[in-house]
């Protein structure tokens, strides 16, 4: 019976030692983070990632912690080292959408433009009201010369728009990636010319 007791004690000192530690390691991890915004606001990115990269070893999960490494290093310029601390992330907390859509900008930035726009596609499949992120994604597209897909996106973005400004800009993108598109289709244009493209330049200033 004293065996039992004492078993049963045991166990439960552990589970308050177990619980306390976690807690600890909580705050700890808390702290280390706001230690790292400090040194970042005070000119000091290279302290502050130890401070980051110090959270992410007592917690591998720390969200907050991998947003700021990512950011302070796409800061940096270097691209290549944030879409390497979003993906550690992703390994970990495969549904962490805001490190995939940061990892999408880094890899941008990279360089990497087709894994940067798989993300962000991605990252939009699970957060469809981001408007500011399907405009990014059409911008990319563009720049990519994807006008195809651009539309698609552009076509989202006018059926999302609840204001008057919003709408317009939405509609003259439309119309003009339309006259952009169709020239590749044998049906919508089986002749392609000059002029078609120069009038997307004079609907975009006439605002449609």
């Amino acid at each position: 019976m004293g065996r039992i007791r004492y078993s049963m004690v045991r166990g439960s000192v552990i589970a308050v030692v177990l619980a306390f530690a976690t807690v600890a390691s909580a705050s700890s991890v808390d702290e280390l983070v706001k230690s790292g915004e400090a040194h970042e606001s005070a000119g000091d990115p290279e302290i502050a990632a130890r401070r980051y990269t110090d959270a992410l070893t007592l917690d591998p999960t720390s969200e907050q912690a991998y947003l700021h490494l990512g950011a302070l290093r796409a800061h940096q310029g270097d691209g290549r080292e944030a879409a390497r601390v979003y993906s550690v992330a992703l390994s970990h907390m495969p549904g962490f959408h805001q490190a995939r859509r940061a990892r999408a900008h880094a890899y941008w930035q990279a360089g990497a433009r087709e894994d940067a726009e798989r993300d962000l596609e991605d990252y939009l499949d699970k957060s469809p009201d981001d408007d500011a992120s399907l405009r990014t994604l059409a911008d990319w597209y563009g720049l990519h010369g994807r006008h195809a897909a651009q539309l698609a996106t552009w076509r989202r973005l006018r059926a999302r728009a609840r204001d008057e400004g919003a709408q317009k800009e939405a509609a003259t993108m439309v119309r003009a990636l339309q006259i952009m598109v169709a020239p590749a289709d044998p049906v919508l244009a089986p002749e392609t010319s000059e002029p078609v493209r120069r009038s997307v330049a004079r609907i975009t200033r006439r605002g449609g």
